[in-house]
Parts: structure tokens; C-alpha cells; sequence
């Protein structure tokens, strides 16, 4: 129990850093919330409890500067997504969309920018892994089987093996 309490007070405080719109200090906020979320034993309902989901979404932003927080975010959002009983709340605050509109502009960079694009897909990949109306809800954007097409020919071997994560996932 102490350790539950200790936890929600240091989430309220990493909370508070993704306010704050320096993105150094919302980089190392969200690596705190990664190092939480990651793992066997993570228990990520304390995030979800805390609300932490809607503060990270506002940060899956691409601006010349983000990559590194959006890199950071997108880790947290991934393992989350990788437990399934979190999946219908982060649907329901609308990661999907942000996902693949942000995997589409992203697509059209050269080089592809791994950094951000390999959680992007992975996190992508552990919704589509779930019931058929996520992958659904995905290719709802027209625009998402050709940029997956764009990352089939990447040059990075990692953004290729997400992608076709991501496909099997959708597929099976």
C-alpha cells in the first residue's frame, strides 16, 4: 500500500513535468514514465489511474525540435498499448488517429526517422493486435497502407520488422 501511494505522488509529479512545454523536461518526464510502464512487473494501471494517456497524447506532435519527446512519449504510450486491458481506454481517448496520421507525415521524411517512427509502429502494432475494430479504425486513413509501404522499403532493418508487426497484427 505505501508503495502504491509513493508511486501515484511521484506520477502526479511526472505529470505535472509534461505540462510544462520544454521538451527536455518533458523528454525526461516521459522516460521516468517509460522506465515505470516497461517490464513484467510494471504496474501500468497506476499510469492509466493517474491519467496520464490525454497529458502524453498532447505531445505526439512532429515540430523540428519534438523528435526526441515524441520518441519518449510514443515508448510510454507502446507499453501500455502492449497490456490488453488498457487498450480500450487509450482507443477511447483517440490514439489511433493521432498514431497514424503522425506514421503517415512521418513516412514521407527521408531518411525515415527511426527514433520516433520504431515506437510509433510498435505502439500501433499492440492495438491492431486487439479486436478487429482497431485495425479497422486504422486503415480508415486511406493514407496509412501506402506509408507502411513506404517503410517496407526503409533502410532501417528495425522500421521494416515494426512494420510488418504491425500488418501481421492487422491481418490475424
Amino acid at each position: 500500500m505505501q508503495r502504491h501511494i509513493v508511486i501515484t505522488r511521484y506520477l502526479t509529479t511526472i505529470g505535472q513535468f509534461t505540462e510544462v512545454y520544454r521538451p527536455n523536461v518533458v523528454q525526461s518526464a516521459a522516460f521516468a514514465l517509460s522506465n515505470l510502464a516497461r517490464g513484467q512487473g510494471a504496474n501500468t494501471s497506476i499510469l492509466m489511474e493517474a491519467g496520464i494517456v490525454p497529458l502524453l497524447l498532447k505531445h505526439l506532435v512532429i515540430t523540428k525540435d519534438n523528435m526526441a519527446v515524441l520518441s519518449e512519449v510514443a515508448w510510454v504510450l507502446t507499453y501500455l498499448a502492449a497490456r490488453k486491458e488498457h487498450e480500450p481506454a487509450l482507443v477511447s481517448e483517440g490514439i489511433i488517429p493521432k498514431l497514424v496520421d503522425l506514421l503517415v507525415q512521418l513516412s514521407k521524411q527521408k531518411p525515415h526517422h527511426a527514433q520516433a517512427v520504431t515506437p510509433l509502429l510498435r505502439c500501433l502494432g499492440n492495438i491492431c493486435s486487439g479486436p478487429d475494430e482497431y485495425s479497422a479504425m486504422a486503415t480508415e486513413n486511406g493514407t496509412l497502407m501506402p506509408a507502411l509501404h513506404l517503410y517496407l522499403n526503409s533502410d532501417h532493418r528495425h522500421i521494416k520488422k515494426e512494420t510488418l508487426w504491425v500488418l501481421t497484427n492487422m491481418t490475424g
